[in-house]
This record gives C-alpha cells, sequence and structure tokens, in this order.
C-alpha cells in the first residue's frame, strides 16, 4: 500500500465542503439526514473516493488539533496490508484521539509506506521511522499493536503497563509469557464485518449495531445483537452469520479500535478482545480466549451472563489446527528414533481433541520400553502432557476426547506421565 498522499490532498478541499454541510445539519444529526446529505451531488462523489481508496481515516484528520505530549505507538505489521493500513489511521487520531500527537515505531512496513505517510502531513504525527527489531520498536513505546514478527521478543521488550494488542489469541499468549505489558488479542475483526452488513442491510449506522460477539478467535455471534434497539437474530436465522472475507481496511480498523477501546475506554459498549481465561464458559484456564468486555482506560472487564447457544459454542472450540515448532530431540538415539512420527501421532490425537500446537517432545527410556512425551497446547493455551505408549505406557492419553473437556484431559495425561515415572529409569531432556 503507497501512494496515498496525492489522492488525500486532491480530496481535501471536497471533504472540507462535505464536513461543513455536515456540520451545517446541527449537533448530532440524525443519521437519515447525514445519509442523504452524503447520497446527494457533489457529496456522493466524495464520499465514493473515500470509500474506493480506504481513506476513511482522513475525517478524523480533519478534526484533528494536537493539544497534549507526543506519546509512542509501535507497530508490527509483519509486512501486511492491514498494518500498514493502521499506520494511517493511527496517524490520524483513530486510535488515541484527535488531540493525541503520536510517535510511531514501525517494524515491517517498506519504505515507500513510510515515507507516503509522512508526505500526507498529519496534525498529529511527530514523527514515523522504521525499526530494525523488535526490541528496537518497543522502545519508549506506552502502546503496540502486534500483527507480525517474533511475539515473544515483542512480549519481552514491551515496558511495564505497555498497552499491548496481538494478532489473534495464539499470538497474545506468546506475546504474554515473559512479559510485564497488558497483553490482550486483537479478535474482533468478525465481528466488526458482520456489525457492518447488518447496519447496511438495516440502512442504518454502524454505532447503531451492539452486541455482536467474535468468541474463541473469531467465531461471530449475533444471538445477542441489536439494530437500532431491536434484535438481529430473526425468528430461524442462524446465530453465526457467514461474514466472508474480511478486507485490509476492516482488519486494520479492528486492530486500530481495539487499541482506543483498551487505551480510552469503550464507553459501556460490549466489544470482543481475547484476553486470559479465567474458568469461565467450563473452558478451564492458562490460554487467552475471546469474549465481550467492557474497557475503562487501561483496563478491561469481562461481560457477566452471556450464554453460548449450542452452534456457537461447538464452532469457537472445534478446528484441529496444528503447529509444529521448538521440537527438542533428545541425544540418546534410541529416544530420537521414538520421537521419529510424532506428528502423525499428534494428527491422529488432533482428530478427537481441541486444536493443538506442539511446544516440546521429549524422549523417555525406561524399564518397560521407550516412549515419546509430546506437550500439547490448545491453539490458545495449555491442554497437558500427552503421552503416545509404544511398550507399557497407558494409551488413554493419545486418545483425548474433546467431549472429556481440557481439565479432565490434562489429567489423564498426568497419569500417563506419571506412570511412566513409576516404572522408574525415566531419562528426559
Amino acid at each position: 500500500m503507497s501512494g496515498k498522499a496525492p489522492l488525500v490532498k486532491a480530496l481535501a478541499a471536497d471533504q472540507k465542503s462535505l464536513a461543513d454541510a455536515v456540520a451545517a445539519l446541527g449537533d448530532s444529526p440524525a443519521f437519515a439526514k447525514v445519509k442523504a446529505l452524503t447520497e446527494s451531488e457533489p457529496h456522493a462523489s466524495t464520499m465514493a473516493k473515500v470509500k474506493a481508496d480506504d481513506l476513511s481515516w482522513t475525517w478524523s484528520m480533519i478534526e484533528s488539533a494536537p493539544s497534549k505530549p507526543a506519546v509512542t505507538v509501535a507497530v508490527s505489521t509483519g509486512g501486511s496490508a492491514a498494518g500498514a493500513a493502521a499506520l494511517y489511521r493511527i496517524a490520524s487520531g483513530e486510535m488515541l484521539g484527535v488531540d493525541q500527537p503520536v510517535t510511531i515505531n514501525v517494524l515491517g512496513a517498506d519504505a515507500a509506506t513510510i515515507k507516503d505517510v509522512e508526505a500526507i502531513g498529519f496534525p498529529l504525527l511527530k514523527g514515523i521511522s522504521s525499526s530494525a527489531s523488535e526490541s528496537a520498536v518497543m522502545s519508549g513505546a506506552a502502546y503496540a499493536i502486534a500483527l507480525g514478527g517474533d511475539m515473544a521478543a515483542l512480549g519481552k521488550a514491551a515496558s511495564k503497563g505497555c498497552l499491548v494488542g496481538a494478532a489473534g489469541c495464539a499470538n497474545a499468549a506468546k506475546a504474554a509469557k515473559g512479559s510485564s505489558a497488558v497483553v490482550t488479542a486483537i479478535t474482533s475483526a468478525p465481528a466488526l464485518a458482520a456489525s457492518v452488513e447488518l447496519a447496511t442491510a438495516a440502512g442504518v449506522s454502524p454505532s447503531a449495531v451492539e452486541h455482536v460477539i467474535s468468541w474463541a478467535d473469531g467465531t461471530v455471534d449475533i444471538s445477542h445483537a441489536t439494530v437500532a434497539g431491536k434484535w438481529a437474530l430473526k425468528d430461524g436465522a442462524a446465530p453465526m452469520p457467514a461474514v466472508g472475507d474480511i478486507s485490509e481496511g476492516i482488519e486494520a480498523d479492528a486492530a486500530v479500535s481495539h487499541m482506543k477501546n483498551l487505551a480510552l475506554g469503550s464507553e459501556g459498549a460490549w466489544v470482543s478482545m481475547g484476553v486470559p481465561a479465567v474458568g469461565d464458559y467450563g473452558m478451564g484456564s492458562g490460554f487467552y480466549y475471546s469474549v465481550p468486555v467492557v474497557c475503562t482506560p487501561g483496563a478491561y472487564k469481562r461481560v457477566g451472563g452471556v450464554t453460548l447457544t449450542t452452534d456457537v459454542a461447538a464452532a469457537s472450540t472445534e478446528p484441529p489446527v496444528l503447529h509444529f515448532e521448538d521440537v527438542v530431540v533428545v541425544d540418546d538415539a534410541a529416544c530420537r528414533a521414538e520421537v521419529a512420527g510424532t506428528e502423525q501421532v499428534v494428527a491422529q490425537i488432533a482428530e478427537q481433541a481441541l486444536a493443538v500446537e506442539v511446544r516440546g517432545i521429549a524422549g523417555i527410556r525406561g524399564k518397560h520400553g521407550a516412549a515419546r512425551v509430546v506437550q500439547v497446547t490448545a491453539l490458545e493455551g495449555l491442554v497437558g502432557h500427552v503421552v503416545h505408549h509404544d511398550v507399557g505406557v497407558n494409551a488413554d492419553a493419545a486418545l483425548l476426547q474433546r467431549d472429556d473437556h481440557v481439565a479432565e484431559g490434562a489429567g489423564v495425561a498426568q497419569r500417563a506421565v506419571d506412570e511412566i515415572g513409576r516404572a522408574s529409569c525415566r531419562e528426559r531432556v
């Protein structure tokens, strides 16, 4: 993404004219009046250009007027278009308010994008620069958006109290480990996309749509949603609407609005956010999970009493996704041989288990034979040590059932580990 500066400057006069026309409607004009104005010429052509070029953030830029000391925002884009799009939104004032100047440290964006952001002349932008490492991008940052890069390194480099939003629950868990920052997961893009679709269908402002939820790592639920005060879910309708492909602009909006809500508060509105699970919904703890929350500046509180329908509950605990990393192979040749084929073992487990992620592998030698010990995590957190047996080891741990719940599955695994321990002569690296 590059070359927005010429577009912004070419539209400046037309946007100013439209902004003045809206202001002439008075304080808090009805959405229908604003809609009618923006759909009439010449303003309709201006709105079409703004939408086509993803320039919605220019409205905040027009209103911006710095009045506070600058703060530093770190953005690790992972080279994504959504990450680049977030830079324009942050510089415009959409994240921290139209009176808050910012300095932006960037990791992963190309030089052309950074040059383009500079060329626009954002009133709130005190500086934007490219960083060479995770530690450099996090230097001095009070806020951070982590859409890519080494999540663990970003989390460890964050200063105490820094507000960090990481893309997805798995990344948030990685960033939070060993970090003194406040780490949450950005999960609201599907809910945001669904809200826009509901608003468009009803002919109302997206702000009139409330209580759309992203569960888990993005399962959309409209069973609690309202549109202009009326229930969104019609009789016989599915509580999980298909939102289709989510645009880069929606992804960027989700990241920026996530940080805005956490930094400034959500003013009582429900927002979806991945936070550490605390045993709610019967899913245990020790992992990140997206739930509805209400934010006050720098903090969040879970919304209580929100139920999951059967369909939503099933969808938000499913997919068997596997990630293999951080494999530790023991020095013992025989144990190393036993470790071979672990991917197949874990794939078999995943057929009946929660989404899993291999975090480490170790071999065990005992008088009853060799075994593999595979530390398996749910995509969002620890499940337990699952043991696949070769000789003399309880095989139940390799048959972790989803219906057994995480805690019971972990208990089965631990009993198998204990059994190996009682077999004595254990060696592991």
